[in-house]
């Protein structure tokens, strides 16, 4: 008995095993949002899609690509309301600040097919974004039926 839950069980990491080296990626870029595109002070979000109907998520990053963000400044970025991090740059350039969000969370914010993405601007302080860029990782969902194993 004990053996043979052991091999079960390794016969379910192996598979695991074998479908993460099979996992996809999904991009999507975002560069003609509402307030993208425009020099501005205050807050404004938009929203990143992802069909996530059979999927479990392996991994997720953003990338957002600013104008003017100085060292120093405080601006905060949220997806769904959770805060993930800070943009970060310098005075007068262009800069990328990338974002590794934990799958878990990435899963939960994506189970409606949906991440809006804000960014919440330090007052008296205005950037530019460019482009958002959302990448997921991704494997199928695995269906399990272990009622054959007696």
């Amino acid at each position: 008995m004990v053996l043979k839950k052991i091999m079960i069980a390794l016969c379910i990491l192996f598979l695991t095993g074998l479908t993460l080296v099979g996992s996809q990626e999904w991009v999507q870029t975002i560069a003609t949002a509402p307030g993208m595109g425009e020099y501005q002070g205050g807050d404004f979000c938009w929203t990143h899609s992802f069909n996530s109907a059979d999927k479990e998520v392996v991994s997720a990053a953003l990338e957002i690509y600013a104008y003017d963000v100085d060292p120093g400044e405080s601006d905060r970025v949220l997806v769904d309301g959770y805060e993930i991090g800070r943009l970060t740059g310098e005075d007068g350039i262009w800069s990328t600040t990338e974002f590794e969000i934990d799958p878990n969370l990435a899963s939960k914010i994506l189970a409606d097919g949906e991440m809006e993405v804000c960014l919440a601007i330090e007052s008296s302080w205005k950037i530019e974004v460019g482009r958002s860029r959302l990448t997921v990782r991704w494997i199928p969902t695995p269906v399990w039926n272990l009622t054959n194993f007696n």
